[in-house]
């Protein structure tokens, strides 16, 4: 998975609870 802030594309997966959003891992609302 890719680590929280870090960049990522599409649906990539991010770890934790974080999702791809504007090319970025970020927290899920």
């Amino acid at each position: 998975c890719i680590p929280a802030a870090n960049p990522c594309r599409g649906n990539a997966r991010c770890c934790g609870n974080y999702v791809c959003k504007n090319g970025r891992c970020l927290p899920r609302s």
